[in-house]
């Protein structure tokens, strides 16, 4: 009698979670949360789990397609693991749900490029906003004698221009570092991500040429066995 002869267990409860690596060429993809495109990432998949008992020790199999498929860039990955009980969790993009593909993900516009959009728009509203100035401080400018309020007129123009400066560029550059350094972040998890996979599998290269048994580091497919 085999391990396929015993009967299967199951139970709504079951469950069967695994991660791996994955890649993808043609310049990576983007994943929800990451202004990168992610040539090398995680994918987080549950499936439907049953046990069979043989051989005195329980083995575990997936059955069906996976309820859910999460993609994690690396350093989404690390981010989760690291970071538990802190804030409502850590973006992530959605594969597939109960076995059918989702939409994928979009393109992911860069915080820096986000500043950069927004100071433009800024300074825009701030070039019509100083043209509508010039016009009036220029009919005031013409007048034989100033008022109380064409003085007032013009100081509070001066004024707002030094305003708009002083608390608008120092927040931008500021902003602008801040997205710049999480960029960097994100790239080196990425980086430091590919060389430890690289260097993985030369080391299990290195192994088989020898000839080393890397049997013993892999299971069946769908299969796992406690302790």
């Amino acid at each position: 009698m085999t391990l396929f002869d015993k009967e299967k267990e199951m139970h709504p409860s079951y469950g069967m979670i695994s991660i791996s690596r994955a890649s993808a060429g043609g310049g990576g993809i983007p994943l929800f949360g990451s202004a990168m495109r992610h040539g090398n990432f995680f994918i987080l998949k549950v499936k439907k789990g049953s046990r069979r008992h043989d051989l005195s020790q329980d083995w575990y199999s997936t059955e069906g397609l996976p309820y859910i498929e999460v993609l994690l860039s690396p350093s989404q990955f690390v981010s989760m693991i690291t970071t538990m009980n802190i804030g409502t969790g850590v973006p992530c993009t959605i594969g597939a749900i109960d076995g059918k593909q989702v939409e994928p993900c979009p393109p992911q516009a860069a915080e820096t490029e986000r500043i950069r959009t927004l100071f433009k728009e800024n300074m825009q509203s701030l070039a019509s906003e100083l043209a509508d100035m010039i016009t009036k401080a220029d009919a005031i400018l013409d007048k034989k004698s100033l008022n109380k309020d064409d003085k007032g007129f013009l100081r509070g123009a001066v004024r707002r221009v030094q305003q708009f400066f002083n608390s608008n560029s120092g927040f931008a550059a500021d902003q602008f570092n801040k997205a710049t350094d999480k960029m960097t972040a994100q790239a080196k998890a990425e980086v430091e991500d590919f060389i430890m996979t690289a260097i993985q599998r030369a080391g299990l290269k290195a192994i088989a040429e020898a000839g080393g048994d890397l049997s013993i580091l892999q299971l069946p497919e769908g299969e796992s066995n406690e302790g």
